[in-house]
């Protein structure tokens, strides 16, 4: 995926007036096309792909992880190159809004069997 793909996804998310849940948020056509596919702008659809690889730096650009949604296993994996920088469990609350957000965009998308999805530091 795209460098700026996680970064738009919370931008999204962050901007988000409802309640704290996320209750009744929905993500945008433009957003869902990048895993639905879209002819036109060259996108192809995610749906039989095993896994999604992107970058995402967290606090505000300091550290950066690599994330795996792994598609058939639903469940999201976090690679940290920079080991002992901060604590497992600070990673984790750091990697917290994505868990919510990875999870409410694949069930949107409606092309993928959903479950509840597992974060594996």
């Amino acid at each position: 995926m795209p460098t700026l793909f996680p970064s738009s996804l919370k931008g999204r998310w962050n901007a988000w007036k409802g309640d704290a849940n996320h209750q009744g948020f929905v993500w945008d056509e433009s957003i869902l096309d990048m895993v639905c596919g879209d002819a036109i702008q060259f996108l192809t659809s995610l749906e039989k792909k095993e896994c999604i690889y992107m970058s995402i730096f967290l606090e505000a650009k300091k550290h950066w992880v690599i994330l795996e949604v792994n598609l058939d296993l639903w469940k999201l994996f976090v690679f940290d190159f920079s080991i002992g920088s901060i604590t497992p469990n600070y990673l984790k609350k750091l990697m917290e809004d994505f868990f919510g957000i990875f999870t409410s965009f694949l069930d949107q998308s409606r092309i993928f069997n959903t479950h509840y999805m597992i974060m594996v530091p």
